[in-house]
C-alpha cells in the first residue's frame, strides 16, 4: 500500500505544480541578503529579481559580477522586481573580508517558477522519482549498516514537526513528504527484524525450505520482543526529538 501511494503523492504533487528553476528567464533572482552589507543597508531582500545593473540587463550571476567588478566601488543602480513592483536601488560595492573583493552581500541563483505537468507527463516522472527514492533509501540504508554513515532517525514527534513545516511550504511539497514518509515504511517493514512484515516473510522463507513451520510459540516470543524492541527504540528517538524542538 505504501509502495502504491508514494507514485499517487506524487502525481498529484507534479500536476499541482512545483518550483524548477528557470533557465531560460533571463533573470537572477536573490536567495540571500548578508546582514550589514550594502544590498542589506539599501533596502534589497530575499526574492527579489534583478532585472538590470545601471541600465544593463542582467541574464545571469556573472552579468552581476562583472557589473560590480567594472564599478570599482562607485554606486550601481540595481533595478529590480519585487511581486509586481519594479524599482531601482542605488548600492555601492564594498570590500568582502572573507574573498577581499568588491561585493553586493548577495547570494544568486536562477529564478525559479511554477510548473505543472499534465496527467500523461507527471505519471511517468513520479515512477522514475519513485524508483530513485527507493535506490537512494537502500543506499542510504547500507551505509547505516556498515558504518559508514550515521543515523538520522526520527520518531513521531520528529515526523510531526517534519510534516508541519512540508505543510506549511504548500500541498505540492507536503505531497512530497508524504510520498517519502510512504517509501520508507514500506521499505522499514519489510526489514528481516522481528515484530514486522519483513521477519513473517523470513520465517515462512524458512518454513519452505525446512518443510515444516517453525515453532509458534519460539516465532511469537520473538514478534513480541521486536515489537518491544522498537517501542522502546520510537520512546528514544522521540525523547530525543522533544530534545531538538526544545533546544531550537
Amino acid at each position: 500500500m505504501n509502495l502504491m501511494l508514494a507514485p499517487i503523492c506524487l502525481t498529484i504533487a507534479l500536476m499541482l505544480g512545483e518550483m524548477s528553476p528557470c533557465d531560460g528567464c533571463g533573470r537572477v533572482q536573490i536567495y540571500g541578503v548578508q546582514p550589514g552589507m550594502a544590498s542589506a543597508e539599501a533596502g534589497v531582500r530575499d526574492g527579489d529579481l534583478i532585472m538590470a545593473i545601471d541600465g544593463a540587463p542582467i541574464t545571469d550571476a556573472a552579468g552581476v559580477r562583472q557589473a560590480v567588478r567594472v564599478s570599482e566601488g562607485r554606486p550601481v543602480s540595481l533595478r529590480l522586481r519585487r511581486s509586481s513592483d519594479v524599482f531601482e536601488l542605488s548600492v555601492t560595492p564594498r570590500i568582502n573580508p572573507q574573498t577581499n573583493a568588491l561585493a553586493l552581500g548577495i547570494s544568486l541563483g536562477p529564478e525559479y517558477v511554477l510548473e505543472r505537468l499534465p496527467l500523461a507527463e507527471a505519471l511517468p516522472v513520479s515512477l522514475t522519482r519513485t524508483g530513485e527514492m527507493v535506490v537512494n533509501m537502500v543506499t542510504g540504508l547500507a551505509k547505516v549498516v556498515v558504518r559508514e554513515a550515521p543515523a538520522e532517525l526520527a520518531g513521531p514527534v520528529g515526523i510531526a514537526e517534519m510534516t508541519g513545516r512540508a505543510a506549511r511550504a504548500g500541498t505540492p511539497t507536503l505531497l512530497q513528504f508524504m510520498a517519502f514518509l510512504s517509501l520508507n515504511l514500506a521499505i522499514f517493514n519489510i526489514l528481516p527484524v522481528p515484530g514486522l512484515d519483513g521477519a513473517r516473510l523470513l520465517f515462512v522463507g524458512i518454513e519452505a525450505v525446512r518443510g515444516k513451520r517453525v515453532n509458534p510459540q519460539v516465532e511469537g516470543a520473538l514478534h513480541l520482543a521486536g515489537m518491544l524492541l522498537l517501542l522502546a527504540l520510537m520512546l528514544v528517538v522521540s525523547f530525543r526529538d522533544i530534545q531538538k524542538l526544545v533546544a531550537s
